[in-house]
């Protein structure tokens, strides 16, 4: 397994004892729930941007005028491809085709388990073609904020892709390494009315060799 480096990140706050009496209800209970949150979006950054940057078998244009798709073990000259609704080469729906091309000739098994994690701005060109083509999916993907099935993947809407980049693949192709699950530790601020609280994680990621056939670095711009 190739692993990225191990990470340790803390989310620290203090809470003085006055302020919790003059705000009345939970301060610290709130502020433990954003540096939760803020902790496992780190943990999202880390697993996405390995993804896409770890020797993954990578999908983009190559050729004169850009017009040609080409799957490679290497992102060497290639092109983002320029998603669209419908009508050209890099139409969002030609852009799952391929992937799925891609996926059968590795031999990767579909057992209905094969996802994609787009940035935004592609979730809503499949809003659109969903929507143009009259299918029933559009409805449940705005409805389950832009998340549901398109074209047998299972599709995950995410703002922690790096710029001009989605990954298609195998669900649990990339493995999180999570040394230790989110902690927190509460100590006393000496002179002063309050604790000082102090969330915290160690992590990693990590794909087998065998895995990265099993995903797809898509190079792709909305």
């Amino acid at each position: 397994m190739t692993e990225s480096a191990t990470v340790f990140n803390v989310a620290p706050f203090y809470v003085d004892d006055i302020w919790e009496l003059q705000t009345n209800y939970s301060y610290a209970a709130d502020l433990a729930a954003d540096a939760a949150y803020q902790l496992r979006d780190n943990i999202d950054q880390l697993i996405l941007a390995y993804g896409s940057a770890v020797g993954v078998s990578a999908l983009g244009y190559s050729g004169a005028g850009a017009t040609t798709f080409i799957t490679t073990g290497t992102t060497a000259n290639l092109t983002a491809i320029p998603a669209t609704t419908g009508g050209t080469s890099g139409s969002i729906e030609r852009v799952f085709s391929q992937a799925r091309r891609w996926l059968q000739s590795g031999n990767v098994t579909d057992a209905g388990d094969w996802i994609a994690v787009l940035p935004p701005s592609l979730i809503a060109k499949i809003g659109e073609y969903t929507a143009d083509k009259g299918f029933n999916t559009a409805d449940s993907i705005l409805r389950n904020g832009f998340t549901g099935d398109f074209l047998g993947f299972h599709v995950y809407v995410s703002n922690n892709l790096p710029a001009s980049k989605a990954i298609i693949g195998k669900k649990g192709a990339i493995d999180l390494i999570l040394q230790s699950d989110i902690k927190m530790q509460i100590k006393e601020e000496p002179k002063k009315l309050g604790r000082n609280f102090i969330p915290w994680t160690v992590y990693g990621a990590g794909i087998l060799t065998k895995n990265k056939l099993r995903t797809l670095n898509v190079m792709i711009t909305a």
